[in-house]
Protein backbone atom coordinates (compact mmCIF):
# COMPACT_ATOMS: atom_id res chain seq x y z
CA UNK A 1 0.00 0.00 0.00
CA UNK A 2 1.23 3.81 -1.12
CA UNK A 3 1.34 6.81 1.50
CA UNK A 4 -1.53 8.08 -0.39
CA UNK A 5 -3.57 4.76 0.20
CA UNK A 6 -2.39 4.73 3.78
CA UNK A 7 -3.37 8.73 4.34
CA UNK A 8 -6.82 7.58 2.43
CA UNK A 9 -7.25 4.90 5.13
CA UNK A 10 -6.06 6.42 8.19
CA UNK A 11 -7.58 9.36 7.54
CA UNK A 12 -11.21 7.68 7.22
CA UNK A 13 -10.30 5.85 10.61
CA UNK A 14 -9.52 8.67 12.17
CA UNK A 15 -13.10 10.43 11.29
CA UNK A 16 -14.68 6.84 12.44
CA UNK A 17 -14.27 7.69 16.06
CA UNK A 18 -17.02 9.19 17.27
CA UNK A 19 -17.19 13.03 18.23
CA UNK A 20 -18.06 12.54 22.15
CA UNK A 21 -15.27 10.06 22.34
CA UNK A 22 -12.50 12.27 20.48
CA UNK A 23 -13.27 15.13 22.87
CA UNK A 24 -12.82 11.88 25.81
CA UNK A 25 -9.79 10.70 23.79
CA UNK A 26 -8.44 14.02 23.43
CA UNK A 27 -8.71 15.10 26.77
CA UNK A 28 -6.75 12.10 28.33
CA UNK A 29 -4.32 12.97 25.98
CA UNK A 30 -3.89 16.57 27.26
CA UNK A 31 -4.08 15.53 30.61
CA UNK A 32 -0.64 12.65 29.87
CA UNK A 33 1.03 16.13 27.92
CA UNK A 34 0.56 18.28 30.75
CA UNK A 35 2.15 15.65 33.28
CA UNK A 36 5.11 15.35 31.39
CA UNK A 37 8.86 16.95 32.21
CA UNK A 38 9.15 17.64 28.47
CA UNK A 39 6.00 19.94 28.54
CA UNK A 40 6.42 21.43 32.47
CA UNK A 41 10.43 22.48 31.08
CA UNK A 42 9.06 23.93 28.35
CA UNK A 43 9.15 28.14 28.33
CA UNK A 44 8.00 27.89 24.46
CA UNK A 45 5.60 25.98 22.64
CA UNK A 46 5.28 25.45 19.19
CA UNK A 47 2.25 23.91 18.97
CA UNK A 48 -1.02 23.72 16.08
CA UNK A 49 -4.24 24.47 15.96
CA UNK A 50 -6.56 21.39 15.18
CA UNK A 51 -8.33 20.40 12.06
CA UNK A 52 -11.06 18.17 11.84
CA UNK A 53 -10.84 14.54 13.50
CA UNK A 54 -7.09 15.24 15.05
CA UNK A 55 -6.37 15.24 18.07
CA UNK A 56 -7.83 18.56 19.82
CA UNK A 57 -5.76 21.60 20.56
CA UNK A 58 -8.35 24.41 21.54
CA UNK A 59 -7.89 23.48 25.91
CA UNK A 60 -3.81 22.53 24.90
CA UNK A 61 -3.22 25.56 23.98
CA UNK A 62 -5.46 28.12 26.19
CA UNK A 63 -3.76 25.95 28.89
CA UNK A 64 0.05 26.92 27.79
CA UNK A 65 -0.88 30.31 27.81
CA UNK A 66 -2.66 30.00 31.58
CA UNK A 67 0.62 28.13 32.73
CA UNK A 68 2.61 31.14 31.76
CA UNK A 69 4.47 29.93 28.70
CA UNK A 70 5.07 31.61 25.41
CA UNK A 71 2.35 29.47 22.53
CA UNK A 72 3.64 29.99 18.98
CA UNK A 73 0.98 28.66 16.53
CA UNK A 74 2.16 27.82 12.69
CA UNK A 75 1.05 29.68 9.36
CA UNK A 76 1.68 27.13 6.36
CA UNK A 77 3.04 29.42 3.30
CA UNK A 78 2.05 26.47 0.60
CA UNK A 79 3.87 27.89 -2.57
CA UNK A 80 6.97 28.27 -0.47
CA UNK A 81 6.47 24.76 1.27
CA UNK A 82 7.40 26.21 4.28
CA UNK A 83 5.60 26.50 8.09
CA UNK A 84 6.55 29.64 9.91
CA UNK A 85 5.35 30.46 13.49
CA UNK A 86 3.86 33.14 15.09
CA UNK A 87 3.08 34.12 18.85
CA UNK A 88 -0.10 33.71 20.09
CA UNK A 89 -1.46 35.27 23.32
CA UNK A 90 -5.33 35.72 22.73
CA UNK A 91 -6.40 32.51 20.67
CA UNK A 92 -9.60 34.65 19.38
CA UNK A 93 -7.74 37.97 18.20
CA UNK A 94 -4.80 36.75 17.34
CA UNK A 95 -6.11 33.70 15.16
CA UNK A 96 -7.42 34.25 11.85
CA UNK A 97 -8.59 31.51 8.99
CA UNK A 98 -5.79 29.96 6.68
CA UNK A 99 -4.96 27.56 4.33
CA UNK A 100 -7.74 24.80 3.73
CA UNK A 101 -9.46 26.64 6.19
CA UNK A 102 -7.52 25.64 8.87
CA UNK A 103 -7.16 28.49 11.63
CA UNK A 104 -4.00 30.09 11.94
CA UNK A 105 -1.71 33.00 14.14
CA UNK A 106 -2.20 35.99 12.04
CA UNK A 107 1.35 37.15 10.56
CA UNK A 108 3.28 39.93 12.26
CA UNK A 109 7.13 40.09 11.90
CA UNK A 110 7.69 41.08 15.38
CA UNK A 111 5.56 38.12 16.89
CA UNK A 112 7.85 35.07 14.35
CA UNK A 113 9.54 32.53 16.14
CA UNK A 114 13.17 32.31 14.86
CA UNK A 115 14.90 29.60 16.37
CA UNK A 116 18.04 29.44 17.80
CA UNK A 117 19.80 32.64 17.41
CA UNK A 118 23.07 32.85 15.25
CA UNK A 119 24.70 35.78 15.24
CA UNK A 120 23.02 39.19 14.18
CA UNK A 121 19.82 39.63 12.55
CA UNK A 122 19.15 39.58 8.46
CA UNK A 123 20.76 35.79 7.89
CA UNK A 124 18.59 33.40 5.73
CA UNK A 125 18.14 29.80 6.88
CA UNK A 126 18.58 26.65 4.39
CA UNK A 127 15.28 28.09 2.22
CA UNK A 128 16.33 31.19 1.86
CA UNK A 129 13.90 32.64 4.39
CA UNK A 130 15.13 35.00 7.00
CA UNK A 131 15.35 34.14 10.12
CA UNK A 132 14.13 37.09 12.30
CA UNK A 133 15.99 36.81 16.05
CA UNK A 134 13.44 37.04 18.91
CA UNK A 135 14.63 39.55 21.51
CA UNK A 136 15.07 37.13 24.42
CA UNK A 137 13.56 33.65 22.76
CA UNK A 138 15.25 31.07 24.56
CA UNK A 139 17.43 28.89 23.04
CA UNK A 140 16.34 25.87 24.68
CA UNK A 141 13.23 24.95 26.82
CA UNK A 142 11.09 24.91 23.78
CA UNK A 143 8.56 21.91 22.98
CA UNK A 144 6.79 21.16 19.82
CA UNK A 145 3.72 19.80 19.50
CA UNK A 146 2.80 18.26 16.03
CA UNK A 147 -0.38 16.42 14.29
CA UNK A 148 -0.26 13.84 12.23
CA UNK A 149 -2.02 11.36 9.95
CA UNK A 150 -0.45 7.76 11.19
CA UNK A 151 2.24 7.10 13.42
CA UNK A 152 3.78 3.07 13.51
CA UNK A 153 5.83 1.06 16.22
CA UNK A 154 9.25 1.85 15.23
CA UNK A 155 7.99 5.58 16.22
CA UNK A 156 8.04 7.03 12.16
CA UNK A 157 5.54 9.64 11.36
CA UNK A 158 3.01 10.01 8.50
CA UNK A 159 1.87 13.82 7.98
CA UNK A 160 -0.21 14.60 5.14
CA UNK A 161 2.28 14.44 2.62
CA UNK A 162 3.52 18.43 2.07
CA UNK A 163 6.41 18.04 3.99
CA UNK A 164 6.10 20.84 6.07
CA UNK A 165 7.28 20.12 9.55
CA UNK A 166 10.04 17.80 7.99
CA UNK A 167 11.75 20.91 6.43
CA UNK A 168 11.07 22.96 9.57
CA UNK A 169 12.86 21.06 12.16
CA UNK A 170 15.58 19.97 9.19
CA UNK A 171 16.09 23.97 9.25
CA UNK A 172 15.35 24.10 13.00
CA UNK A 173 17.91 20.82 13.56
CA UNK A 174 18.32 22.21 17.06
CA UNK A 175 14.18 21.22 17.83
CA UNK A 176 14.43 17.70 16.75
CA UNK A 177 14.74 16.21 20.35
CA UNK A 178 12.39 18.10 21.83
CA UNK A 179 9.22 16.87 19.76
CA UNK A 180 6.13 15.29 20.47
CA UNK A 181 2.98 13.97 18.35
CA UNK A 182 -0.36 13.37 19.37
CA UNK A 183 -2.50 10.46 17.76
CA UNK A 184 -4.96 8.66 18.88
CA UNK A 185 -4.98 5.11 18.88
CA UNK A 186 -6.53 3.91 16.16
CA UNK A 187 -4.12 5.61 13.90
CA UNK A 188 -1.66 3.33 14.52
CA UNK A 189 0.11 1.21 11.45
CA UNK A 190 2.79 -1.83 12.30
CA UNK A 191 5.11 -0.35 9.69
CA UNK A 192 4.92 3.21 7.57
CA UNK A 193 6.85 3.59 4.55
CA UNK A 194 9.62 6.15 4.99
CA UNK A 195 12.45 8.66 3.06
CA UNK A 196 15.08 9.84 3.94
CA UNK A 197 13.74 13.30 4.40
CA UNK A 198 11.69 12.06 7.14
CA UNK A 199 12.43 12.83 10.63
CA UNK A 200 10.62 11.13 13.64
CA UNK A 201 9.25 12.57 16.42
CA UNK A 202 11.07 12.01 19.42
CA UNK A 203 7.90 10.97 21.25
CA UNK A 204 4.35 10.21 20.30
CA UNK A 205 1.62 10.47 22.91
CA UNK A 206 -1.94 8.58 22.63
CA UNK A 207 -4.23 8.07 24.98
CA UNK A 208 -2.82 5.44 26.03
CA UNK A 209 0.64 6.73 26.73
CA UNK A 210 3.96 7.46 25.23
CA UNK A 211 5.99 5.39 22.70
Amino acid sequence: MDKKEIRKQMISRRDAIKESERVELSARIAERLFAMNEYKNAGTVLSYASFRSEVATDEINRRIIADGKKLYLPKTYVKEGILRFFLVTDLEADMVSGAMGIMEPREEADRLYAGKKHGQGGETNDAGTERVPVDGEPEEGTLVIMPGVAFDTYGNRMGYGGGFYDRFLAQNAELREHTVMLAYCAQKADRLPTEVTDIRPKLILTEEGVL
